[in-house]
């Protein structure tokens, strides 16, 4: 029968502390690079297998966060995921994809069960861009028994932990058209039942009240968030709105497909037409022209909620309880380039 080898063991041979063997094994970013490069050594000579089923017990905890999401194929939920899962990682935390293959409006309970059942520490719900109105939770005791993180709406009867402001730099970034010297703008929003699409065209429509303009049906074009319908759009756009001079697409793929019928017509931009986007997705700036939009940091939304996740669970493990942290508010920033910049 083979010997198990003990921390312990590993801790004698290394000259350091069982603690210090610890960290190493669970990727603890505070032990200096030689004691962890001769812990590490120790441990494969030895072929150490810890037992991570009994830490997790005696912890209390899995070390695991379920993450709910949906739309992996749009750049904000898949940038959030990226983010989240190295944040988590480098906290010593694993997380539990459960994805969603639908935009209609789930049942959340059913599907924060499922996700309970492989017992993770925390659940970060990252989805319900496309509900109307919120879904909220009618159990008390479902949310008493795991923290849930959601950001933005405050979703599922549960306080939101992130919030975005999203119709803020909407309506920034169409007064700036106006400062530009843009005078009838029109819109290709994003599908009217989502959050995001609602919040960023309500944007719109308050910086054409707040400059004395009453919008009608013939300045708004609606898209799916892809270039194709950003195409289709501004080609609407160009048949109704004729007198239009610039268009704000409501995410960056629009813009593009805008960009490319315009080019394509021959309309000057920015000289004859302002066109701005939203997301700062990289390729933006070596779009023709380079492109005008607002910068989201999904990578600090994905890190702002693990770390949120990971207060709420650290204090369930110590106290038996949990509330939602303070909200962080974050107001995205318009970067200006060459699509806009009609004064130059």
């Amino acid at each position: 029968m083979v010997r198990k080898i003990t921390l312990a063991e590993i801790a004698e041979e290394a000259g350091v502390s069982k603690q210090t063997v610890s960290r190493v094994i669970n990727n603890n970013p505070d032990v200096a690079i030689a004691t962890r490069k001769r812990v590490q050594e120790i441990i494969d000579r030895l072929d150490y297998q810890p037992n991570v089923l009994a830490r997790r017990l005696s912890a209390r905890q899995t070390f695991t966060i379920g993450l709910i999401s949906s739309n992996l194929h749009h750049i904000g939920p898949r940038s959030s995921f990226v983010a989240i899962d190295r944040d988590a990682d480098a906290a010593g935390y694993r997380v539990l994809p459960y994805f969603l293959h639908t935009d209609d409006p789930v049942d959340p309970e059913s599907h924060i069960r499922a996700l309970m059942a492989h017992q993770p520490d925390a659940i970060i719900w990252e989805i319900a861009r496309t509900w109307d109105e919120p879904v909220r939770i009618e159990s008390p005791n479902l949310l008493s028994k795991i923290p849930i993180i959601t950001m933005e709406y405050n979703l599922l009867g549960v306080p939101s932990v992130l919030d975005v402001g999203q119709q803020e730099s909407a309506r920034q970034i169409v007064h700036h058209l106006f400062d530009e010297g843009y005078k009838h703008v029109g819109i290709i929003g994003g599908p009217s039942h989502w959050q995001v699409a609602k919040r960023r065209f309500a944007g719109w429509r308050e910086a054409l009240s707040e400059r004395g303009i009453t919008f009608d049906e013939r300045q708004i074009a609606y898209g799916d968030w892809s270039v194709e319908s950003g195409a289709k759009g501004v080609a609407q756009l160009l048949d109704q709105f004729q007198e239009m001079d610039a268009v704000f697409a409501c995410n960056d793929q629009m813009a593009l497909g805008a960009l490319s019928i315009l080019n394509e017509r021959g309309i000057c931009i920015p000289d004859e037409m302002g066109v701005v986007g939203y997301d700062d997705m990289p390729e933006c700036a070596f779009f023709w022209p380079p492109l005008t939009t607002v910068h989201q940091p999904f990578d600090t939304y994905g890190s702002i909620l693990v770390h949120k996740a990971i207060e709420m669970i650290e204090s369930n493990v110590k106290y038996g309880t949990f509330e939602a942290p303070e909200m962080t508010v974050i107001r995205p920033e318009i970067v200006i380039r060459r699509s806009s910049r009609k004064r130059l």
